[in-house]
């Protein structure tokens, strides 16, 4: 309780003073430096007119208690979608306030500068205070697993490839903070442990189900909700990713050059890697890449595949291609600029700049049960099986949160995976 309590000041304050620091620095360059590049513009009221007023800030702390951001536990992608819903919430009430009580010198320039900093610096600031409290042992529960001995090993290699959220694994037979009970023959016996219980959820059933409750006289049904089957969410996402994804592509042009030049120079053979796809609809499509590879390539790795073929049915990983990489193109695997050609497939509306993963014809039959859904939608450039373990994934880990993006899509979780992605290249999570 105590921990619980000191944890949640820590972040209580913490956001406080990076909402304070947002608002100070968007109001230092909305006095100094906007009317000199603007000269019309006239010169605000002193600062004091927002330190007078400090206590907006609260209104953002409020959404943030509401969102469960100081009594819950939640991964990077999730807190992220919280904190900038809460930032957008906050940001729009507070120029609704200003406009109503005539504030009329509470420069809304300020207000959107400062969203736009906290956007940045929340999310930073929080990963830093975790990892810190995670140090000293504060934002720690210790979580003990019992059941069966197959799924306690894929939890315990999830719940330590999740750092950021606190948990420690025990084995002792202390008393943990949390129980996961993973065999029904414990759950039976609930009563009798102090801990908080979790349970597993039926994977097939629910793991990446977003519901609503449908009621018909006394009856109650759960309707599966697919967000991004909506015609509107899906106009949208398109709108959005196109214009995002033509900035991209201009501005990466000389780097484009670059490697195609050097890709040239270091090794024989075409620029492009080209592969056939499954794209929206089930259709085929011809997908980009710089090549990474020795021409002669494609050969081995089928004798590779044929040896080990119980290892690629399971990750869609052949053993051994690692060996055929050039050096030029180990250097653009690990920062995965080899998907930039991508980006051209979604110029072209192929494909998406966030989706499923584009998968190869030949795993048609190992995704024949997620194909109906996932192809609904244009594969992505990334998505969240880039940004929760790459080439580490099984085939049926990559499928269900496939399957959970198409069904809970947000232009919240599609901004969460494009910042994530980037520490995911950096980070190097196996991106073979």
């Amino acid at each position: 309780m105590k921990k619980n309590l000191l944890t949640n000041l820590f972040l209580l304050f913490s956001d406080l003073g990076v909402l304070s620091f947002s608002y100070l620095l968007g109001y230092i360059i909305r006095a100094i430096i906007l009317p000199k590049i603007f000269p019309q513009l006239s010169f605000p009221l002193p600062f004091s007119v927002f330190y007078h007023r400090f206590y907006f800030l609260f209104i953002y702390l409020l959404i943030f208690f509401f969102n469960e951001l100081y009594n819950k536990r939640f991964d990077l992608a999730e807190e992220l979608q919280r904190l900038w819903k809460g930032l957008l919430l906050g940001t729009i009430i507070i120029i609704f306030i200003a406009y109503l009580t005539q504030i009329y010198s509470f420069s809304r320039i300020v207000v959107l500068l400062a969203f736009i900093f906290s956007l940045i610096f929340l999310p930073l600031s929080r990963w830093l205070i975790k990892l810190f409290l995670i140090k000293i042992g504060l934002f720690t529960k210790k979580i003990k697993i019992v059941g069966d001995n197959g799924s306690i090993n894929e939890l315990k290699e999830e719940i330590i490839r999740q750092k950021y959220l606190g948990y420690q694994l025990v084995e002792r037979e202390e008393t943990p903070d949390i129980l996961i009970i993973t065999n029904n023959n414990f759950r039976e016996k609930l009563i009798t442990f102090s801990s908080e219980v979790f349970i597993p959820a039926d994977l097939n059933l629910l793991q990446t189900q977003n519901v609503e409750i449908e009621k018909i006289g006394r009856f109650l049904f759960l309707k599966p909700k697919y967000n991004l089957l909506k015609p509107f969410n899906l106009f949208l996402k398109t709108i959005v990713e196109y214009i995002f994804s033509l900035i991209i592509f201009i501005l990466f042009l000389p780097l484009f050059f670059l490697i195609s030049l050097l890709i040239k120079l270091t090794s024989p053979g075409p620029i492009f890697h080209k592969q056939k796809r499954f794209g929206l609809k089930g259709k085929v499509f011809t997908i980009y890449k710089f090549r990474t590879m020795k021409i002669e390539a494609r050969k081995y790795q089928e004798i590779f595949k044929e040896k080990c073929f119980d290892e690629w049915q399971k990750k869609l990983k052949i053993p051994g291609s690692e060996s055929l990489v050039t050096p030029i193109g180990k250097f653009l695997r690990r920062f995965s600029l080899d998907e930039l050609p991508q980006l051209i497939n979604v110029l072209k509306g192929e494909m998406a700049l966030v989706g499923p993963r584009p998968y190869l014809l030949e795993e048609k039959e190992l995704i024949a049960n997620y194909l109906p859904i996932i192809s609904k939608v244009k594969p992505g450039l990334t998505g969240l099986w880039q940004i929760s373990g790459r080439g580490n994934l099984t085939l049926k880990d990559r499928l269900m949160l496939d399957e959970y993006y198409v069904k809970n899509w947000s232009l919240w979780l599609d901004f969460s995976i494009l910042l994530l992605t980037f520490k995911a290249i950096l980070k190097y999570e196996n991106p073979y």
